[in-house]
């Protein structure tokens, strides 16, 4: 759906047609359907239309007026139509969990004072998470993004400075506007949101969240290929080159020598990280093909796009391969929350299940248990490792209580059931 999405903006981009823009609109709007993240590219693509609209002057004012009411129109649409279709009135819930009234009245209140001599941001305040965790997270996803797709980077980088130079919108420099705008905003969107989930309490600290975006190592390694292969990338001058190179270096040497170890890289987070750091023969042809690469790129510019080639199996080819081995390898055996998820299922009804309140020590344990529970509206909750919990925290309705993760409730219970690595508690 998100290839479908990609080639209707290209498209659209090119007419600027308002039945165009339209249909990017119903497919964002639809993509919403199968996941609520598909909002948050709808805002890289918003951005590359309204920046094409005020760029280029046959498309400002009432062309540009145009696509945006047609795009908007178009992802309501698809999400409410298409939506009542396979999901009834649930469709109305454009933003599933990620957006509601108690997400505003927070971003409302902003960054409480007495965070001010709070030591961690963990479970500190959501605001004061986005912005305490903002600089660190920024630091991890830009050498991130500099290890797998550095070098198309560049590319893109190229395409804009063609754009700039000429003022003439291409294929190519149009594709490498739309791919480093997706780029730029889906990073820090997804920043900003590791920085609220731990200012919430859930401690996203040392991790990396690329999965939010880990489609874009295909797009954008793709896109910067195409822009390094065009006849302007050979005659890009060499006061632009050697900079460009040497800052792309300067990132590469850290990511390479010891930091990724700091991190906390799972693979359900950051697969294509996880496939890189974990295979020695990987990670090494990475950097060293990497390496060559910028000096291809520096001095010898015409052959950039062949030194990139030799890169793509590795980077887009070889850490999949990786990580998918490591994944079936970890996921031999079912863990607590699998075995949690499944007893809910089988010995539990759906309303029984539905009305049961789960308790983990993470987002990925409380998924784990839904996914096997087979319910979309269980309500599950995050809490520290080892916490105690009273049972004046149970959400009203509740009839069962799900502890997982080394988590325990202290109360009087109908009925208590003890698994392998989870407790059951019956309410009275």
């Amino acid at each position: 759906m998100i290839s479908l999405v990609f080639l209707a903006v290209l498209k659209a981009a090119e007419s600027y047609a308002w039945k165009d823009w339209g249909l990017v609109g119903i497919l964002i709007g639809v993509a919403s359907l199968v996941k609520p993240h598909a909002w948050l590219s709808a805002i890289a693509i918003g951005i590359f239309l309204v920046v094409l609209g005020l760029t280029q002057a046959r498309h400002r004012f009432k062309p540009l007026f145009k696509a945006v009411g047609a795009i908007s129109l178009g992802a309501i649409l698809g999400r409410i139509v298409i939506g009542f279709a396979v999901a009834g009135p649930r469709a109305l819930d454009f933003f599933g969990i990620y957006l509601n009234a108690d997400t505003i009245s927070q971003v409302a209140d902003g960054v409480p004072a007495q965070t001010a001599d709070v030591i961690s941001p963990v479970g500190s305040s959501p605001m004061n998470g986005v912005i305490s965790l903002f600089g660190a997270q920024l630091n991890v996803h830009v050498l991130t993004l500099v290890a797998l797709v550095g070098i198309a980077i560049i590319g893109l980088i190229i395409g804009l400075v063609e754009l700039i130079r000429t003022k003439q919108l291409t294929p190519v420099t149009s594709l490498s506007l739309f791919m480093f705008i997706w780029l730029v905003s889906l990073v820090i969107e997804i920043i900003m949101f590791t920085g609220w989930i731990t200012g919430l309490g859930d401690d996203h600290t040392g991790r990396v969240l690329s999965r939010y975006y880990d489609f874009l190592f295909i797009f954008v390694p793709l896109a910067g290929l195409v822009a390094l292969s065009s006849k302007f990338a050979s005659e890009i001058k060499v006061w632009i080159r050697i900079p460009l190179a040497g800052l792309v270096l300067v990132l590469l040497t850290p990511a390479f020598t010891g930091f990724f170890g700091t991190l906390e890289i799972q693979i359900a987070d950051t697969p294509n990280l996880a496939g890189l750091v974990v295979n020695m023969d990987v990670f090494n042809a990475v950097a060293m093909i990497g390496f060559v690469s910028l000096l291809v790129f520096a001095f010898q510019p015409r052959f950039t796009a062949w030194a990139f080639v030799l890169l793509l199996p590795a980077t887009m080819v070889a850490t999949g391969y990786t990580i998918q081995g490591e994944y079936q390898r970890i996921r031999g055996d079912l863990n607590a929350q699998d075995i949690a998820g499944q007893y809910l299922n089988e010995n539990l009804s759906e309303a029984e299940v539905d009305a049961t309140w789960i308790i983990a020590t993470s987002r990925f344990e409380a998924t784990n248990v839904t996914i096997w529970a087979d319910s979309a509206t269980v309500h599950c909750d995050l809490f520290a490792p080892g916490g105690v919990l009273d049972t004046s925290l149970i959400p009203e309705g509740s009839q069962y209580v799900l502890a997982t993760g080394g988590l325990s409730v202290v109360g009087d219970f109908e009925e208590t059931i003890t698994g392998d690595g989870y407790i059951l508690y019956r309410l009275k």
